[in-house]
């Protein structure tokens, strides 16, 4: 009998990131691609500094698969930084819904 699943990991984050918690939502997709699960993750587009390759950024093997979906961007400086922020973290999340 198959037991394996496909299964979608969706955050409302920017990855690859350089704080702890990328790295256990990679480490968490890797290990459950390991069992034989069809493994999707998928996060909102975000500005990011880091420009190394998804996979060789956390040093983790290629057994699941990454999407970016679009989503808007923008920082809105002063007191409107707070209605940019929920903004855009609406927008994202409808988005990533939508997509599950």
């Amino acid at each position: 009998m198959n037991s394996s699943k496909k299964l979608i990991y969706i955050v409302n984050l920017r990855l690859p990131t350089e704080k702890a918690y990328g790295i256990q939502i990679i480490k968490t997709c890797e290990s459950l691609a390991d069992f034989g699960h069809d493994v999707l993750l998928v996060c909102p587009f975000r500005k990011n500094n880091i420009k190394d390759d998804f996979f060789d950024y956390y040093g983790v093997k290629r057994n699941f698969k990454f999407k970016k979906i679009w989503s808007p961007d923008f920082y809105w400086p002063g007191a409107l930084d707070k209605v940019a922020v929920f903004l855009k973290n609406t927008i994202s999340a409808l988005g990533l819904a939508f997509y599950a």
